[in-house]
């Protein structure tokens, strides 16, 4: 599905005429995509935050969302100014 969509975005949106864009989407469909996973994956290694509804794969994938979407966002404004 990210590759599917990743393409899209190269093929039909251009999304190589903004330096950065493709791999700040990356990050944050990696990300996104692992935290559904994790959604239905059996709890192996219950931890710490495991009684807040965040396994351990769920709290590996949020930095990485977070940063795909703040790099998205710096990207563009980025690319508004030139």
């Amino acid at each position: 599905m990210l590759f599917l969509l990743l393409r899209w975005m190269i093929t039909r949106r251009q999304a190589l005429a903004t330096p950065g864009l493709v791999g700040a989407m990356f990050l944050t469909g990696y990300g996104g995509f692992r935290m559904v996973c994790e959604l239905f994956k059996a709890d192996e290694y219950p931890g710490v935050l495991s009684k807040y509804f965040l396994t351990p794969g769920m709290a590996y994938s949020l930095p990485m969302l977070l940063v795909g979407l703040l790099a998205i966002g710096w990207v563009r404004r980025k690319a508004e100014t030139q």
